[in-house]
């Protein structure tokens, strides 16, 4: 056997052998790096009956029963039809303040993503702008409506972690912003998220015990 193939070969087995899957119990799981369960049925199926339905849902598992995985392999498969906006609350404790916080803070993190979506430059300014300081969410709401209307693609939203601030009334105060719009949507008054998914270790529809009096939660 020549000499230069057998250097080759031998590269091309320690690669081969730097590559291979091992178990992943923190946080995200790489197909190409990971021993995961086919969940290709269950994506397809999630996709189906509640994202092509336009339904507004809930993921809840204990940690490490992959919902974070779960929301990525939701968004590769369905930026290929829709733009998909994916944040996370992990790391968003100070949006909590008050409501100009959480508008400002929200609106940051989807212009990045509309950016990376290649959402056209004049929607992404016009989505960027300042929110009114009297009344911010109302405003954040508005801009969901021109977003949704002008984007030529359906938006889907999905958010992790969500119940890490779900004693907080100002997170209560967007959900009932997303029960609102969803409502006048489907009545035909309203254009907003084709379907929302919400991820997090507890089932939020548990915090309908917390809202303000007259209020439902959106699921």
């Amino acid at each position: 056997m020549p000499f230069g193939f057998i250097i080759f070969y031998k590269d091309v087995v320690e690669e081969a052998a730097h590559m291979r899957k091992k178990f992943n119990v923190t946080g995200l799981c790489i197909p190409d790096r990971h021993y995961m369960v086919d969940t290709t049925d269950m994506i397809d199926q999630i996709i189906s009956e509640y994202v092509e339905q336009g339904e507004y849902f809930t993921i809840n598992r204990a940690r490490q029963f992959g919902k974070t995985t779960t929301l990525e392999l939701l968004y590769q498969k369905l930026k290929r039809k829709y733009i998909v906006i994916d944040i996370s609350f992990e790391a968003a404790d100070e949006y909590f303040q008050s409501l100009g916080s959480f508008a400002r803070g929200i609106i940051m993190d989807i212009s990045e993503r509309l950016e990376d979506q290649g959402v056209p430059e004049a929607l992404r300014k016009e989505w960027g702008e300042p929110v009114s300081e009297e009344f911010p969410l109302r405003d954040f709401g508005k801009k969901i409506t021109a977003l949704c209307s002008k984007s030529g693609r359906e938006v889907i939203l999905t958010v992790d972690e969500v119940d890490k601030n779900a004693d907080n009334q100002i997170f209560l105060s967007f959900l009932g912003l997303l029960r609102e719009k969803y409502l006048k949507q489907k009545s035909g008054r309203d254009h907003t998220f084709k379907s929302v998914i919400l991820a997090g270790v507890y089932d939020i529809k548990n915090l309908k015990l917390k809202l303000k009096p007259g209020c439902i939660i959106i699921i």
